[in-house]
């Protein structure tokens, strides 16, 4: 309803005080305004008429008053987390390289890792061959040809940094995302 379409007309609502009538009593005064008849509020008394009437105006003041809020809250609420969504996916994608490069650290040195360490099977003739790396020194100087130490203790560490840990609070994610990943 648009006020400046009644003409300037004031009714006078916001200034009436309905604070001293008890909320039921106002409940009902204006579930009988709203649900009931025209020619059944005629059959009251002037006093009971009005307060029918004002009943069912506050009522409905409020209620139209709470129907506008409601999509504004939506709005806000959408926009608010859209736009924290959109940042969040900002970050994460900042981090993708330090996380590609910290995997591929990682992966050549398991690599390395599994190479020496497991028994080696030659498909053609099915023998089995010892492990390369006999010893834990043999196996870190395996791995220390592909990836130095330290570089693998940096890429550890990155990974703890940017990646959340296993079974902690999953990242905020689009609507087209699933669960099997």
């Amino acid at each position: 309803m648009h006020p400046e379409r009644l003409g300037g007309t004031d009714l006078g609502m916001g200034e009436v005080d309905v604070s001293g009538i008890p909320p039921r009593r106002l409940a009902e005064l204006s579930r009988y305004g709203v649900d009931g008849e025209a020619s059944l509020l005629k059959r009251h008394g002037e006093s009971r008429r009005l307060a029918t009437l004002l009943a069912t105006a506050v009522y409905l003041t409020s209620r139209a008053v709470d129907d506008a809020l409601d999509p504004l809250e939506v709005l806000i609420a959408t926009k608010l987390l859209a736009r924290a969504e959109r940042e969040t996916a900002k970050e994460k994608l900042k981090t993708l390289p330090r996380v590609e490069r910290a995997g591929i650290r990682l992966a050549t040195a398991f690599r390395v890792l599994f190479d020496t360490t497991a028994e080696q099977v030659d498909t053609d003739t099915g023998e089995i061959s010892p492990p390369k790396a006999e010893t834990l020194e043999a196996m870190w100087a395996g791995i220390e040809q592909v990836v130095p130490r330290h570089e693998l203790a940096a890429a550890i560490a990155a990974l703890f940094e940017l990646t959340p840990p296993p079974g902690g609070p999953r990242p905020l994610r689009g609507p087209d995302a699933t669960d099997e990943e």
